[in-house]
């Protein structure tokens, strides 16, 4: 190695994985190699008896970059396309038709927000909206954009090309061949790189991988990082095709609806600490953290859902908890049990919301709760833990209560977004070795019957429940877990997500999936009538682990000293976050940039403080209002863009001026 790669190497390192690092580190003989002169004219990677480049890598770089540069491959952000110009697109979604470009129509697009008066965001969004109101908006924005994805590295010497001539900020590298990255160290300056991607407010992602899966979750994350809010326009430069790259895009673009899920808003946050402050004084309980804790490991939990193919199941389900094997229902999973017939030894709810009582009461009044212990966060509606003798209470990642309330290591991260993942999330953490998953089906073979016959939302008198309870139409086509086609929708792609991440980071856990719903990668599709044939572990919960856990203590005075450092922290966040906004911006970047500065350390789990606490008060809210206001931005007149900026920053002042107000309320209490 001469001292060209290892200043590459250096440069490089704080921006690796540590297994690729350990790689480029080491002398171990590569199966392909670099061959070709000094001058680069003829560089290339010979692959056996093949070569990478049909020609020359510098020369193929350049008419490869020179051909994309004359028509980019960019992907239109969810706001764009699927609100702002919901309606100006013909066509349907197997065969798109053209974009006609009309005069924004600000009116009929407030009427798709929701109520500006119940959420701080819908309020600001309608403030943006009609500060551009009939202005010709055009389908591609500006040529700025936060991201470019380069799939496929080879020696790399087409990055100096795009980041000279397009700007944008972080860069997204993703390929399979870690050898490919070691010959690139010797023939690019990535040190001139880094420091072009710096200047800019950028920097790289490295995606070494074989699995499509584990890489699509890992280049979601390059997106969803600090550059979140500039996600409209990314970039997407396909520098080959080698396996399993087409995979990587497949499955990118099966996920891309739910790249721009929200991370939270303000009117949660609050909800959560109110939620919180009322179930540490009124219920005892235990606490189960993340950790996976030092009782002996346990044999197999069956997980029950309440997805349509729950129906399917019922005989399998019911001969398992006959033979012993505890039981972990996921929300409105309860009911299908209960209803036919036997009593899970778990029952967990994640959900803050007045309307999870309301379910959970006609169950109470027909059944006994007595032999069930509840798994919720802090941050559950009161009314919930009413119901449950038993109860096990846990910190809910990222939340404004769990940074204010909890140390990091007694997180339990990845819990969400939904029951059935804080279902397998605890199961996990209570050590059992094997899961089974019925009626987890994140959608349906069929878009109109998005539950169990045996769920709420089939058995009662509620136009609420029966139309799914607000839930999303179940209106994206994707694999099955048998292989063929269901339907599902954004906010169950997104659940998934966290199942794939949850399963990627517990290698050593067994999952069979029985359920008809969308694929999990992860775990083992299987029919329900083939479950019992296939099951590893044994048939007995062992031990009373409940009693294992540490008890709620009296946290009077813990909460009250945390509030007093919330109102602290509170006050002086608010002063750093007007002068921000005060400052002579001249344009967007800048100004989000600022902003995005105060809420910094919200987009990470590894900080927990009451500042920490106030900035996750408002990040999910004010991302959604930058990202909104950059995708406006980038598409409108640059003579407007100064006005615009004025009614940008008014709005962000309101808005923070409103919801401090009603933090203080909460923390004062």
């Amino acid at each position: 190695m001469d001292d060209f790669y290892q200043k590459n190497l250096a440069f490089l390192r704080p921006f690796l994985p540590r297994a690729v690092a350990d790689y480029l580190s080491s002398d171990v003989q590569t199966k392909a190699n670099l061959t070709g002169g000094e001058t680069g004219e003829d560089w290339n990677i010979q692959l056996g008896e093949n070569i990478l480049y049909p020609f020359g890598a510098k020369h193929y770089a350049e008419k490869q970059v020179e051909a994309f540069l004359e028509n980019p491959v960019r992907r239109i952000s969810f706001i764009a396309s699927n609100f702002l110009f919901s309606e100006d697109q013909t066509g349907t979604r197997d065969e798109p038709g053209a974009f006609q470009e009309r005069p924004l129509d600000a009116d009929r697009l407030i009427k798709d927000l929701p109520d500006p008066e119940e959420f701080i965001a819908a309020g600001a969004a309608a403030e943006l909206l009609r500060a551009v109101d009939q202005q010709m908006l055009p389908w591609f924005p500006q040529e700025t954009s936060g991201h470019l994805i380069c799939l496929g590295l080879g020696l790399g010497l087409q990055l100096p090309l795009l980041i000279n001539q397009i700007p944008f900020r972080d860069l997204v590298i993703v390929d399979p061949n870690p050898e490919f990255l070691r010959f690139s160290l010797s023939v690019v300056d990535w040190p001139n790189l880094i420091h072009a991607l710096k200047e800019r407010g950028g920097r790289p992602y490295f995606v070494i991988g074989n699995k499509p899966d584990q890489m699509v979750l890992e280049i979601e994350g390059a997106l969803r990082g600090a550059q979140y809010t500039r996600i409209d326009g990314t970039y997407i430069f396909q520098h080959y095709a080698a396996s399993p790259l087409p995979d990587v895009i497949r499955q990118l673009q099966e996920k891309n609806a739910v790249l721009e899920r929200g991370r939270g808003f303000f009117e949660d946050e609050i909800l959560m600490l109110q939620n919180t402050l009322a179930n540490f004084g009124g219920s005892a309980g235990k606490i189960l953290t993340g950790k996976k804790h030092s009782v002996s490991p346990k044999g197999t939990a069956i997980i029950l859902g309440s997805g349509p193919s729950a129906d399917n199941s019922i005989e399998t389900v019911n001969d398992l908890v006959k033979q012993g094997f505890p039981l972990i229902t996921a929300g409105t999973g309860l009911g299908v049990a209960l209803r036919n017939g036997f009593i899970p030894t778990f029952h967990c709810e994640i959900e803050n919301t007045n309307r999870i009582p309301d379910v959970l009461r006609p169950l109470a009044e027909m059944h006994d709760f007595s032999p069930i212990t509840l798994i919720a966060p802090f941050s559950v509606h009161p009314g919930v833990a009413a119901f449950f003798k038993k109860r096990v209470f846990y910190y809910r990642d990222s939340h404004i209560n769990t940074r204010l309330f909890a140390k990091r290591e007694d997180v339990m991260f990845l819990s969400g977004p939904t029951v059935t993942n804080l279902a397998c999330r605890s199961a996990i953490a209570l050590n059992f070795q094997e899961l089974v998953l019925f009626g987890v089906d994140l959608g349906a073979k069929s878009p109109d019957q998005h539950h169990s016959k045996s769920s709420v939302y089939n058995t009662v008198d509620d136009s609420y429940f029966k139309s799914g309870r607000g839930m999303d139409a179940l209106e994206i086509q994707v694999n099955g877990n048998y292989g063929k086609p269901v339907y599902t929708s954004r906010a169950f792609l997104y659940a998934r997500n966290f199942f794939e991440l949850l399963l990627s980071q517990n290698k050593d856990i067994v999952v069979l999936n029985a359920s008809d719903g969308i694929s999990i990668a992860g775990t083992e599709a299987m029919r329900a009538a083939k479950v019992s044939a296939h099951l590893r572990g044994a048939g007995t919960l062992g031990g009373d682990t409940i009693a294992e856990l540490a008890d709620i203590t009296n946290q009077s005075e813990t909460v009250s000293h945390a509030l007093k450092e919330y109102l602290a922290q509170l006050e002086d966040w608010q002063q750093g976050f007007i002068r921000a906004i005060e400052t002579d911006h001249t344009s967007l970047d800048p100004l989000q940039d600022a902003v995005l500065d105060l809420i910094s350390e919200a987009g990470t789990g590894e900080v927990h403080s009451p500042a920490a606490a106030v900035q996750a008060t408002f990040s999910g809210s004010i991302l959604s209002i930058l990202q909104l206001a950059y995708v406006l931005d980038r598409r409108i007149a640059e003579p407007e863009r100064e006005n615009f900026l004025l009614v940008l920053k008014r709005t962000l002042l309101k808005t923070v001026s409103d919801a401090v107000k009603q933090a203080e309320s909460l923390a004062q209490r």
